[in-house]
């Protein structure tokens, strides 16, 4: 008996060296986020039907009911989708946001990793919070428990009220897409184009682009989460304000990374050229085509853009600019 392979067609071996050469072109962190977010998704989502997005999803009631197992919502709910389209719609928005905050906003990979972890968990801080406020202020105030749905000291303990259909309090979030908008919210800030387009249809002003998108994903999608991508959309004017403008904080910030990056990091990893270090900026951006689009150079390169080194500003928000992008719903 002899063995013998199976011979793989050329055009297939083209696709899958394509592939392969975009994949490992990826920025570093952009990577690492995109297979977490797959292997999340298609492995235990898809093969093990594994967990009930009931047990994961980020629900002040659930949080309220068992504290313990919940607080591990507060950032598990980001790394799970509702369905394939909420999956793809996400992660086509993942990977072009974040290589562009990787290889030329933050020019460091451990950066994007730090604001990833910093926008899942205070959103979803912030979210409980404010949520618990106006709990407690319901009940202090108008005698309603909105976690029960019901009046106390014996105002009508079966009345139900306006107050029950608070939004927040059933909110239940899950996914991805808080996080973009709170990479959108960063992009945007940076003020190098006065306007941007809106699904290539409309220009809208630059520093109001994640606003407006935030009211046409809401009317666009019927089971988007508004709270979430409300609360993505303030932690990135945090993150910017905070860690960034305020001199005090982020030099200790930009410290504090630098030592993560010293201690966890391997210098193998560190040494790849798709891995942004933290104390070395690097140059040489590629040029861009014609329309600015990130996907359309994508598509003619075959990469994402770890590769891509920041030249100027206008070059950068042009990567920015993209017509037609998508997001899926929180």
């Amino acid at each position: 008996m002899t063995n013998t392979s199976i011979p793989i067609p050329e055009h297939n071996s083209v696709i899958l060296e394509s592939i392969k050469k975009w994949f490992y072109e990826i920025p570093f962190a952009t990577r690492c986020i995109f297979v977490v977010l797959t292997v999340v998704f298609f492995c235990l989502q898809c093969v093990f039907n594994w967990p009930e997005i009931d047990h994961v999803c980020l629900s002040y009631l659930d949080i309220m009911e068992n504290t313990y197992s919940g607080a591990f919502r507060i950032v598990l709910y980001a790394l799970f989708h509702a369905n394939l389209m909420h999956y793809l719609f996400n992660i086509m928005a993942q990977l072009s946001l974040s290589s562009l905050l990787e290889t030329h906003r933050f020019k460091s990979s451990i950066k994007l990793v730090a604001c990833t972890c910093i926008s899942i968990v205070l959103a979803s801080v912030l979210q409980l919070v404010i949520t618990f406020m106006m709990d407690a202020i319901s009940l202090h105030i108008f005698g309603f428990n909105l976690t029960s749905g019901k009046f106390v000291n014996g105002r009508g303990a079966n009345t139900s009220s306006m107050l029950s259909d608070f939004s927040m309090i059933h909110e239940c979030s899950i996914g991805f897409s808080g996080v973009i908008f709170t990479y959108l919210t960063i992009l945007s800030m940076d003020g190098f184009q006065s306007t941007q387009s809106l699904f290539g249809l409309v220009n809208v002003p630059s520093k109001l682009y994640p606003w407006i998108l935030l009211l046409v994903t809401e009317l666009l999608i019927s089971n988007a989460s508004f709270v979430g991508h409300l609360f993505g959309i303030i932690i990135g004017y945090v993150y910017v304000f905070v860690f960034e403008r305020n001199t005090f904080i982020s030099q200790h910030y930009e410290n504090f990374l630098g030592r993560i990056e010293d201690i966890i990091i391997p210098s193998v990893v560190i040494n790849l050229d798709c891995y942004w270090s933290n104390s070395q900026h690097k140059q040489n951006a590629p040029p861009l085509n014609s329309n600015g689009s990130i996907f359309a150079h994508m598509m003619e390169t075959g990469q994402m853009s770890s590769s891509a080194r920041h030249s100027n500003g206008d070059d950068y928000w042009e990567r920015f600019t993209s017509t037609g992008r998508s997001l899926g719903y929180n």
